[in-house]
C-alpha cells in the first residue's frame, strides 16, 4: 500500500515536474491555473529501492524527498492537467520525459525529442509528425541565443515572471494539497 507523504519534500516535482508544466502550460495556450489537488509519495529511496540509472547513491546519507509526484490541476476555463513525474517507479519505460495533449479537435505527444499532432479529417484518423529542422542548434543554445537577445534589444522574452510564479503556486499547491490531503484553492493576490 502506497502512502502519501507527511513532510513537505523537494524532489522530482521540482526537479522534472516545473519543466513540464512550463511545457504543458506553454502547448496549451497559457489557461490560468485555480485549483490543485495532489499527492507526494516516498516508497523507493527511505528502501533504497528504484534507482534506476539516476546517479550513484549515497546510501549513507538522508532520503528526505518524494520520489513520485502526481496531480490534477483545474483551470478557470474548465481545462485540467494531470502531472506524473518520478525518480522510481515500476514502469516499462525508458526514462524519457513524455506530455500528452488531449483535446476535442486533436492532440499531441511529445516523447524526448520524438513528437506528433493527432487528429481527424474526412473521417480519417491524421497523424503528422513533429520534425526538428535539419540544421537545429538545440533547444538550450536556441534559448541561450534569445536570453542574449532580450538582454541586448529589450525584447520581451518568451516566457514572463508570471509564468515562473505559476509554476511555483503550483508545486506548492501540490505540497500542501499532499500534506493536507485536499484540494488548494490558487491564490493569485500576491
Amino acid at each position: 500500500m502506497v502512502h502519501p507523504t507527511r513532510a513537505v519534500r523537494r524532489g522530482p516535482l521540482i526537479d522534472i515536474g516545473v519543466h513540464m508544466l512550463d511545457l504543458a502550460f506553454f502547448l496549451m495556450g497559457e489557461p490560468k491555473p485555480v485549483a490543485v489537488y495532489g499527492s507526494t509519495y516516498a516508497e523507493f529511496g527511505p528502501r533504497k529501492k528504484g534507482i534506476g540509472s539516476w546517479g550513484k547513491p549515497d546510501w549513507n546519507g538522508i532520503y528526505d524527498v518524494e520520489d513520485l509526484a502526481t496531480a490534477i490541476i483545474k483551470m478557470e476555463d474548465g481545462t485540467s492537467l494531470t502531472l506524473e513525474v518520478s525518480w522510481a517507479v515500476h514502469m516499462d519505460t525508458d526514462s524519457s520525459p513524455f506530455l500528452h495533449l488531449m483535446g476535442s479537435d486533436g492532440g499531441a505527444v511529445l516523447r524526448g525529442n520524438q513528437g506528433k499532432f493527432l487528429t481527424e479529417r474526412f473521417d480519417q484518423t491524421v497523424d503528422v509528425p513533429l520534425v526538428a529542422p535539419e540544421e537545429d542548434e538545440g533547444a538550450r543554445v536556441r534559448l541561450s541565443r534569445h536570453f542574449l537577445d532580450c538582454v541586448r534589444t529589450g525584447k520581451e522574452p518568451w516566457t514572463s515572471a508570471e509564468t515562473g510564479l505559476r509554476s511555483n503556486l503550483i508545486i506548492d499547491a501540490i505540497y500542501e494539497s499532499s500534506r493536507k490531503g485536499g484540494e488548494v484553492k490558487l491564490d493569485w493576490s500576491l
